[in-house]
Parts: structure tokens; sequence; C-alpha cells
């Protein structure tokens, strides 16, 4: 069926959905969401290949929010693509996949811990990026009460 929708029909409501950047931090995630792009192209006119992630977070105050990023993993920078070649290595050994790195293996695998950093960018609104992985979960900050000799617990 072809897109065809009379708009004379559709009432337009107020989102629902908080869009505003999840604070910097480590928070516990899963992959829910991953695309093989193979044919992009740059503004420049650069071809390249990215995946295309989402992770879910799994706990805590910003529970079920997503979080997104994309992974260079073929370009004519050699930079870039080894940049995204070893976030991808990151994610696969974080979530403890299984075989060659694929969006299959990567969506099969275990929750896992992610560093999300805000980012300001200038004329464009801050935004949550995912800077690194680990295997895992994210460790809790110690409280202003606790001492210097206690250990920090773990989450997960």
């Amino acid at each position: 069926m072809a897109l065809n929708i009379n708009p004379e029909n559709v009432e337009v409501q107020q989102s629902q959905y908080d869009n505003s950047p999840i604070p910097s931090g480590e928070y516990l995630v899963q992959t829910v969401f991953c695309e093989d792009d193979p044919d992009c192209k740059s503004a420049s006119g650069n071809e390249y290949s990215r995946v295309r992630l989402r992770f879910q977070i799994l706990e805590g105050e910003h529970s079920n929010r997503l979080l997104f990023k994309d992974a260079i993993y073929d370009h004519p920078n050699e930079t870039a693509a080894k940049i995204g070649e070893q976030f991808l290595k990151s994610l696969y050994v974080a979530s403890s996949c299984e075989g060659n790195i694929t969006p299959e293996s990567l969506l099969a695998g275990r929750p896992f811990t992610a560093s999300v950093k805000v980012e300001e960018r200038q004329g464009y609104a801050p935004r949550s990026e995912v800077k690194w992985v680990k295997s895992g979960g994210p460790v809790e900050k110690p409280s202003s009460s606790t001492t210097s000799g206690e250990a920090k617990p773990e989450m997960w």
C-alpha cells in the first residue's frame, strides 16, 4: 500500500516523549536496533558505510529512553573507519557477542554499560552521545556520606 493519508482526518497532539538530552554518566543498556547502512554519501560526496544503532536504557530514572549511535566502518578517511570499527569491536565484546560482527550478532548480545556525554553543538540543540561501552553494569557513584575507606558498590 502506498502512502495516501488525508491530512484533514489527522489530529496532531503534543508529544508525550521526552526528547531532552540524557545527562552525562554511565547507563545499563541493551542494543535494540542495529541496521547496516552500506550506501551512504556525505555532503562532500564521499561514499561510506555505517551501522545505525539504538540502545535502550534498562534502569533508573531514564529507563526505556533511547540512545542513538552511528558507527562508520568503511570510509575514504582511514581514521574515521578505524574509529567506527573500534567502537563496533568494543560493543561486540561488551555485549558478549559470538561469531562475526553483524547486525544480528550485535542484537543478540547481553546488556552492557554505555558512557554518555552531553555534547553542545553550535547552532544545534545539545544531544547525548555514546562515547564508549564496557561489559557489565555501571558502577554506582559514591554519595557525599561515603567514607574514603569504603569501596564503591557495583550495581550489576
